[in-house]
């Protein structure tokens, strides 16, 4: 059976390692899935191992395959080959890793030194990398940044380690340069935040032992401040820093509080007794106030008054009881209170005599003909003026005596206002001894005019003047009708004793002026006869009559018949000029009819007139036409002259008043309009007062007519604050001007700081982005500039700005192109150290070794030239030349396949070959594929860590991989 069994093994159990690869290959992983897990984990020849694994691309059957797999080289290799396909699952590989690799147990059959070992080794670094990097012992940390080749795994690892003795422990033991600088920067960083560590510490002791001291002190202006300092800079000191003083922190904090509220609870008392004082200064305040009420202010009563006193005493008996107010407010309500209790007991006193005067007051006015109307009046009217003839003064003035007695029986002090209903009956009373005074003035004034005509009476009766005396006797006698009393007895008196004496002297003038009537007569009756100018015989019948008129002005009893006569005569004579005025009257009464005219014209004008919708300067033009033609239309009847007048008057004036009342409407609306100008120049937005400006011209050209003197005033004014609104304008736009100049100048200087940056070399180029920022940000598109210059600045700086960009964004390239150049040249001189060690010349490795350590070259690129000079000292280790140049010229031919690039003629055979077997296994990389740059220079890595290889040979395969690089962008 056994036998049968070996007979009919599977190809791939198959003991020719040729068979069985090539039944691997044969496998499918859908059907053979365990036959490929089984070869990957069993078969002795690590290819064929190797060659399986990356047949298999499920995550179930590489998972299955890790589990089985204890050595570390396999677990990595199965591990690299998931990281490939699933790179979500690197946190997996990582949990797995650490699970085998880092617990040290018996049942774990990795020891952790070897494991580290084993990575180290390996090239994928972003495969190990996060599994050495995931631990946090400080042990396998140190072992990568001591054995591991790649700098950048050496310091990311360095970067995990913050334990001193381990840093200093590695900068013992570590060499490459800037891993030691590295060392030395975490000691010193380290060292930095022990000491700011022990400064926190010292602080907190500082603050502790400060809060103790302060917390046996007497309280002082600053103690709260000190407090509250000390436990700001307290809270400031981190929680496990403080953590060793936080007992006596917390002591002292409550013994500082305990002084804290024992002062808050005196602060407290002495609030109490200041607001205690402020409410009795406001009492005395209060009081006073009412005491002042009482002697400024007529009341109408004293309750209101008295019911105040008395509470406001109250609180200050309450209050004085809690607390003693001071001295000096107590004299100040203590005599408030004594004078508004004597202002009070007069009223007591006015109370007790208000009847009496009510009855004395009623009576005076009764007598003095004063309504009850007049005793609420405060002023005396026009009419009150004229004096009562049938008031009997005398009564009155016994009356106000008795009132003046009573008055001083109250003894109101004078210093204190009077009860508004005294104040009342007092004006009365002042009303009627007006009215007594003046009574008895003017009784006394007429007296004396008529005892000054009766002696001017007796001075004509001695000088025979019966014309005078007849005058003077009958306005003596009407004057005499005006007076009361003694004084119309005493002027009757004197003028009968005249009488005997006046008619004496009438009776002789009598006799005297018949002849003289006579004479009159005849003059008027020559007049009828004459032939004379109308107008000159009317003052010749005017002088004849002036003449009658004296004779018989000093005898009223007149003989009739010598009147009929003269009368008759006048008639006669006075004919002749009654036809002259009637003509003169035809011409008057036509302009009386054009003045009725104009009126109704008037009366029309102003009927027609839409008043909502006046044309006011035709409406005033009519008007000064109208005073023009009234003017024209003279004379005009005596009789009608003034009644005309009034007519015309009554109608133009209303009219006129309007137009005025108009104009002034309008200049109101000027002076408005110049207010609103003035106010133009305090408004900070120019253009807005413009703008503004422009409308109050406009404004002021639709204002209607007014006052011309006055129009031109107010225009200079508006004119003047219109020109000063523009006037700033024009500053302003100059101002704008300017500033967009400076604008202009600022954002140039900032486009040729940029064009200055743009053109510095690399090495200052790194540091300059941040002063590029700077001007960047210092540019503004909201910032105005002139016109005809934004567009072209604009464009200058976003082309200066796109200049730097492209300039800094180069960098990283120029600077990989550096580092390539480098590499380029390193690799050629140690090419050409193995040609001279190959031809038996004899060489120098110190300076090439030199720059190899102490140069920056592409990835690894030194180390792996460091590795072929070090095998050079060992020259029986040494691989053959033939297996170098195969192995470099597969490379070339893979990345003429990866780029797509012709090989030559005698190598399409082996690519076609090469490609077949890549089909076969899968084993493009789509990551590769993406990114030809990097597998470029992987390809480029690759190839410089091959030497020794026939220069000719080399140089040939050089000139492939240049293209291969060109192609690729280097």
């Amino acid at each position: 059976m056994n036998m049968l069994k070996s007979l009919f093994k599977p190809r791939w159990q198959h003991q020719d390692e040729q068979v069985r690869e090539s039944a691997i290959l044969a496998l499918d992983e859908q059907q053979d899935e365990e036959a490929i897990i089984q070869v990957a984990s069993t078969d002795p020849v690590i290819a064929l191992r190797q060659l399986a694994i990356s047949r298999l691309s499920q995550f179930r059957g590489l998972q299955a395959l890790l589990q089985k797999n204890a050595s570390p080289e396999y677990w990595l290799l199965v591990a690299s080959r998931i990281i490939t396909l699933f790179p979500d699952k690197s946190d997996y590989l990582i949990e797995q890793f650490n699970q085998k690799v880092l617990p040290d147990s018996k049942d774990q059959p990795w020891g952790k030194g070897n494991a580290i070992l084993v990575l180290l080794k390996q090239s994928d670094s972003l495969l190990i990398a996060p599994f050495l990097l995931s631990s946090d012992d400080t042990a396998v940390l140190s072992e990568v940044v001591i054995k591991a080749k790649p700098l950048d795994l050496k310091l990311k690892a360095l970067d995990k380690i913050s334990t001193l003795p381990v840093l200093q422990s590695l900068l013992k033991q570590v060499t490459h340069k800037q891993v030691i600088q590295s060392i030395r920067s975490k000691i010193k960083q380290e060292k930095s935040i022990e000491e700011a560590i022990s400064s926190q510490r010292k602080q907190a002791d500082k603050i502790a032992t400060a809060l103790q001291k302060l917390s046996v002190q007497h309280w002082d202006s600053q103690f709260e401040v000190k407090v509250q300092s000390l436990l700001k800079q307290w809270n400031a000191i981190e929680e496990n820093h403080r953590q060793h003083r936080a007992v006596d922190f917390q002591q002292a904090r409550a013994a500082s509080q305990v002084i804290l509220d024992s002062r808050q609870q005196e602060i407290q008392q002495l609030k109490q007794a200041e607001e205690a004082s402020q409410i009795q200064i406001e009492l005395s305040t209060q009081l006073s106030a009412l005491r002042d009420e009482i002697y400024s202010q007529s009341l109408d009563s004293s309750d209101s008054v008295s019911d105040a006193y008395h509470l406001i005493d109250k609180n200050w008996r309450q209050m004085s009881g809690d607390y003693s107010p001071a001295k000096n407010i107590c004299d100040i309500y203590f005599k408030a209170k004594e004078e508004l209790f004597n202002a009070l007991s007069f009223w007591q006193i006015f109370s007790d005599m208000r009847e009496s005067f009510s009855q004395l007051i009623q009576k005076l006015a009764i007598g003095g003909r004063v309504t009850l109307a007049d005793l609420k009046q405060t002023e005396i009217q026009e009419e009150e003026s004229k004096i009562d003839e049938t008031v009997d003064c005398e009564k009155l003035s016994k009356g106000l005596t008795q009132w003046r007695r009573l008055y001083r029986q109250l003894n109101w002090p004078e210093k204190q206002s009077c009860p508004s209903e005294m104040l009342s009956w007092q004006k009365t009373v002042t009303k009627l001894e007006d009215k007594v005074v003046r009574y008895e003035a003017e009784q006394k004034k007429k007296s004396a005019k008529i005892n000054q005509k009766l002696r001017i009476m007796e001075k004509h009766l001695a000088n025979k003047n019966l014309i005078a005396a007849n005058k003077l006797t009958n306005h003596i006698q009407f004057q005499t009708e005006k007076l009361q009393g003694r004084f119309k007895k005493s002027i009757e008196g004197k003028l009968e004793k005249l009488q005997p004496e006046l008619d004496e002297l009438r009776d002789w003038h009598a006799f005297a002026t018949t002849p003289k009537k006579e004479m009159l007569c005849e003059q008027m009756e020559a007049l009828i006869k004459v032939s004379m100018e109308p107008l000159a015989l009317a003052e010749q019948v005017g002088k004849i009559q002036e003449q009658w008129h004296e004779l018989i002005a000093s005898d009223s009893n007149a003989d009739q018949a010598f009147w009929d006569r003269f009368k008759a005569a006048s008639d006669q004579a006075y004919l002749p000029c009654l036809e002259y005025y009637a003509g003169q009257d035809k011409i008057k009464a036509d302009n009386l009819k054009q003045c009725l005219n104009l009126c109704d014209e008037v009366k029309l004008f102003i009927a027609s007139c839409d008043w909502d919708n006046v044309d006011w300067k035709a409406c005033d033009k009519k008007v000064n036409q109208l005073f023009s033609e009234w003017k024209q239309y003279t004379p005009i009847p005596a009789n009608e002259k003034k009644s005309i007048l009034n007519r015309f008057n009554r109608l133009i004036e209303p009219l006129k008043n309007r137009i005025n009342e108009q104009k002034k409407l309008n200049l109101d609306a000027r002076v408005e309009l110049v207010s609103k100008a003035a106010k133009l120049n305090v408004i900070e937005d120019v253009e807005s007062a413009v703008s503004q400006a422009k409308k109050l011209q406009q404004q002021w050209s639709q204002c209607g007519l007014t006052f011309v003197k006055s129009d031109r005033e107010q225009w200079s004014l508006f004119r003047a604050e219109i020109d000063n609104v523009f006037a700033r304008r024009k500053e302003n736009k100059q101002e704008h001007l300017n500033q967009l100049q400076l604008n202009y100048s600022q954002m140039v200087q900032v486009v040729e700081k940029i064009q200055q940056l743009t053109q510095l070399d690399d090495e200052l180029l790194q540091p300059s982005y941040t002063d590029y920022k700077t001007l960047r940000e210092q540019w503004s598109d909201e910032l105005e500039l002139p016109k005809n210059k934004t567009r072209a600045l604009s464009g200058e700086f976003r082309k200066v700005c796109d200049s730097y960009e492209k300039n800094y964004a180069g960098l990283e390239s120029r600077r990989q192109k550096r580092v390539l150049e480098a590499t380029y040249q390193l690799v050629n001189q140690v090419e050409k150290i193995e040609e001279d060690f190959l031809s038996g010349k004899s060489i120098d490795l110190s300076d090439i070794t030199k720059k190899c350590e102490e140069g920056t070259f592409y990835a690894e690129s030194g180390q792996i030239l460091l590795q072929r000079l070090s095998a050079l000292k060992n020259p029986e280790g040494l691989p053959m030349s033939d297996v170098n140049r195969q192995a470099l010229e597969n490379l070339v031919l893979k990345a003429e396949i990866m780029l797509g690039l012709e090989s030559p003629e005698k190598w399409k055979s082996q690519r076609m070959k090469m490609q077949l077997e890549k089909l076969q296994q899968g084993l493009v990389s789509q990551q590769e594929e993406k990114n030809l740059r990097e597998a470029a220079l992987k390809f480029y890595q690759n190839w410089i860590a091959i030497g020794l290889i026939n220069a000719e040979e080399r140089k040939e395969l050089g000139i492939r991989l240049k293209s291969v690089l060109k192609k690729a962008g280097l």
